[in-house]
Parts: structure tokens; sequence; C-alpha cells
């Protein structure tokens, strides 16, 4: 049998786990994949998973049968290939066996712990008699007995790794589409306060509007009526002013209760007062209402109460309030 051909044998015909032929104990159980364990590894598998086990090479959880792990069904065919395969190495000639290199045709049996050196039977007894050294076959099975169980704790911490990476992946999805949510929540809120704003903006420069005709229209009839009273009272001062200069004694006398009870009406004439203080009155008030609006919409988007009693200052001062 060529060496390619025995090694994809051995590969084949040993469980995963503890690289161990399956003979003898290791007994080759099927699993619900296409793999196959040896029943010792099986039963010592650490599992956190109910009445069954994962697969150390694929994952794929297999179901343990009531009888446990004995109960699963033993691949007859591996058993068999495996002793087939042991028997046929125990008759031929070993091809790996290694020679001392100080001591000639003699071959290497035993493996020093001491001084990590693989020795003949003559090493130990002229060098190594007091040094820690065992049987190389029993050593090396005993270390891929400890590799293969590390091996599979080891295969337990990344499938481990592999369930938190997972979880995080979720939790961090989860909070991307909470944040993604919420972003646009806000900006929704944002382009409906705006709309709020725009429209009550507009109804405010209305009534700003109305407010300016309706003012200016108080100034312009108290301007055209103070005007009307002051030419009026000219006439009378200027017709009482010729009358002193160029009437005579006589004409005088005939005109003076007519002029002095026209200077008298012109003095007592104080209607101007009163107009201007009812004027004065109404545009305060219509401010007032103005400025109560521009307050109430401001006091929705601003939470500092602060910066509302600043902008209605500013408002106020350009009313002139």
């Amino acid at each position: 049998m060529s060496k390619s051909l025995e090694r994809d044998l051995d590969d084949n015909l040993s469980c995963p786990v503890c690289l161990e032929n399956f003979i003898g104990e290791h007994i080759p159980k099927d699993l619900d994949c296409p793999h196959v364990c040896c029943q010792i590894c099986l039963e010592n598998m650490p599992s956190d998973i109910i009445g069954g086990l994962k697969c150390p090479q694929c994952q794929r959880v297999t179901t343990i049968p009531d009888g446990g792990v004995p109960a699963l069904r033993t691949n007859i065919l591996a058993r068999n290939l495996a002793e087939t395969l042991s028997n046929h190495k125990k008759a031929e000639p070993p091809h790996n066996v290694k020679h001392c290199a100080h001591h000639d045709n003699q071959e290497v049996l035993f493996f020093c712990k001491s001084c990590k050196h693989a020795l003949c039977q003559y090493c130990i007894i002229q060098e190594h008699a007091s040094h820690r050294y065992e049987p190389i076959q029993s050593l090396v099975k005993f270390q891929r007995q400890k590799i293969g169980r590390a091996l599979q704790k080891a295969q337990v911490h990344i499938n481990t790794c592999k369930e938190i990476d997972m979880k995080v992946a979720a939790n961090e999805e989860v909070l991307n589409t909470k944040f993604q949510k919420a972003e646009e929540r806000i900006e929704q809120r944002i382009e409906e306060c705006m709309k709020e704003i725009n429209t009550e903006g507009e109804h405010l420069k209305k009534k700003l509007g109305e407010l300016k005709t309706k003012a200016l229209g108080i100034v312009q009839t108290q301007k055209e009526s103070n005007q009307s009273r002051w030419q009026k009272k000219k006439d009378v001062v200027e017709e009482t002013q010729s009358c002193l200069e160029q009437a005579s004694d006589s004409e005088y006398l005939i005109l003076h209760d007519k002029l002095f009870s026209k200077l008298k009406m012109l003095i007592e004439d104080d209607t101007s007062t009163v107009e201007s203080v009812s004027a004065e009155s109404g545009f305060k008030l219509e401010v007032c209402r103005i400025s109560f609006c521009f307050e109430k919409l401001f006091y929705v988007e601003l939470e500092n109460r602060s910066e509302v009693n600043f902008v209605r200052m500013i408002y106020q001062s350009l009313c002139g309030i």
C-alpha cells in the first residue's frame, strides 16, 4: 500500500476530535450530518443543547436517542475498514522507524521529557538514565488525546464566539433601525413645525398689514382733521388782526362781540387730545394681539422660556410698545 493512500485512509478512518482510528473502544458513531465521531468523544463532548450534540466539524445538531450516545447508529463500514487498516500496518514492516543518530541500527523508541530528545535504549543507559522518559508510542497516544480534548474545548469557544458575534450583529441592526426611525420622526416633526411657523407667519404678516393700514388711516384722518381745524383757527386770527388794523373805531365796536366769540371758541377747542389718545389706544390693542399670537407661536417651538422673552422683547421694540 502506498504511503499517500495509507495517510488518506488514516484521515478518513479516524475521529476528527481525538484523531484515533475507529478501533477498540473508539467506536464510530454516525451523526445526522455526513460526519462520524467516536463514541468516547461524543460522550465527553459538552453541549448546551438539551437532547442534542453539535457536530465538531459542521456544527449541525444531532438528536441523541433515549439510550444516549451508545444508541446512535454504529458505522460498521468505517469500523471494519479501520480494523483492516490496523491489521495491515501490523503486518507490514514499519516505514517511519527512525534510527538513533548516536548508535547504529538502533531504533528510536523513547522520548526524554527532561531534554526533549528521541532516544534509543542505549542512549537511556549511557546518558539519560536519571531523566524522565517514556515510550514514544504511549506518549504520542496520550498527547494526541490531550490535543484532541483541547481542540474540542477550543471548538466550543469558537462556537460561543460565533453566537456572541451573531447577537452583537443583531443588536447593532436593532439599534441602527431605532436610530433611523428616530431621525425620521425628528425630520417629520421639523417639517410639520416649519409648516406651522410659515402658516402662522403669513397670518401675522397679514394682520400686521391690516394694522398698518388701520393705523396709517387713523393718522391720516387725524392729520386732515387737524389741518382743517388749524386752517379755520388761522382764518379767525387773520380776520381779527385785519379788523384791528383796518377797521374804524365804530366798525370795531360793531364787530367786537362776533370776533371775541370766535376767538373764545378757538381757545376752548381741545378735541384733538381726545382723538389722539383714542387712536393710540386702538393701535396698542391691535399690536398686543399680534404680539400674543407671536409669543404663542414661538412658545411651542422654543423650549427655553428666556428665548421666548428675548424674541418678544425684540418684536415689542419694533412695534414701539
